[in-house]
């Protein structure tokens, strides 16, 4: 009756539905910082407060990325492609 679409054999532990949460927000954080960092950036190059929002930005997409990807509790099972004659 309940379909669980989770690719691992193991049922999701807490940790890992937390981690993949944080780690989604996180991914957030990181686009936003980074498309804020590049609409201020056209402005002036002076500030260095723009380098920051960037690199924390970019810091912020990669660890949420990476958190995602090892923690992620929520995957669809890929379909298998069928040949090239149906």
């Amino acid at each position: 009756m309940y379909r669980s679409y989770s690719t691992r054999s193991q049922t999701p532990s807490a940790l890992n539905l937390g981690v993949t949460i944080t780690g989604f927000f996180l991914f957030l954080t990181g686009a936003l910082l980074v498309i804020i960092g590049f609409f201020d950036i056209f402005g002036s190059w002076e500030n260095v407060r723009k380098l920051a929002y960037l690199l924390a930005g970019a810091i912020l997409y990669k660890v949420g990325l990476t958190m995602i990807r090892h923690y992620a509790t929520l995957t669809l099972k890929r379909e298998r492609r069928r040949g090239f004659w149906l």
